[in-house]
């Protein structure tokens, strides 16, 4: 088993980096083109959680929440997100209406929270990073996190970067992998749009084989 206790939690989240126009990102316009539903837009009006300007537009649906200034759009899904499925049909929904915007990178970002049996993060972060060797450097030395980057396992060009830390939400210990391809100058909105379709449940089937793995180093 990759734990030791039933409960875990996650958070998966889709970031574009470009040239983007903000004020186009409003729940109207996403309810006009099927992006979101009527729910959705009464959600958002009711909450109060909606903001759209030239600069800056911020949103918080049940399910997902869309958070864009002019350099940056993030999808994210929320803790009532039954699958993080939901968040490629978002981004590429938008973008394939948005398909001449500029966007030089895309990174398929996932966390999870992974409870543990009480002293077994520390044993697993100790043997990815031994104590002893930086016990004499400060007193109560600790890990704080470990990471990694590696190549991509693929055609694409980019990295990834992989992260393991103690959990602040359960005894145990939180993961991130951030899946980052880099799309070059002639990157677009089409092109982030067939990415994401593409490589969206490989990224997802990736972080967990990944998280797993650490788990179960030797």
């Amino acid at each position: 088993m990759a734990t030791d206790a039933s409960s875990s939690s996650r958070l998966d989240a889709i970031v574009l980096l470009g040239s983007f126009n903000p004020l186009i990102l409003d729940p109207n316009w996403l309810l006009q083109h099927g992006i979101i539903g009527e729910f959705d837009l009464e959600h958002v009006q009711e909450t109060g959680n909606w903001i759209a300007t030239r600069d800056i537009a911020a949103m918080q649906f049940r399910t997902f929440s869309l958070q864009a200034d002019r350099d940056r759009v993030q999808v994210a899904m929320t803790q009532e997100a039954e699958t993080p499925l939901l968040l490629a049909d978002v981004a590429v929904n938008t973008f394939r209406l948005l398909a001449h915007t500029p966007i030089h990178a895309v990174g398929l970002n996932h966390s999870s929270h992974r409870a543990l049996h009480e002293g077994r993060g520390e044993e697993i972060l100790d043997r990815l990073a031994p104590a002893e060797a930086v016990r004499g450097l400060l007193p109560g030395i600790a890990v704080n996190s470990v990471n990694w980057r590696a190549d991509r396992p693929d055609d694409y060009a980019g990295q990834l970067l992989l992260s393991v830390q103690p959990s602040v939400q359960v005894t145990g210990l939180f993961f991130s992998l951030n899946d980052h391809f880099d799309l070059g100058e002639g990157g677009s909105g089409q092109s982030s749009a067939d990415l994401v379709a593409d490589e969206w449940q490989e990224s997802l089937r990736r972080a967990d084989e990944l998280f797993d793995r650490v788990l179960e180093l030797p």
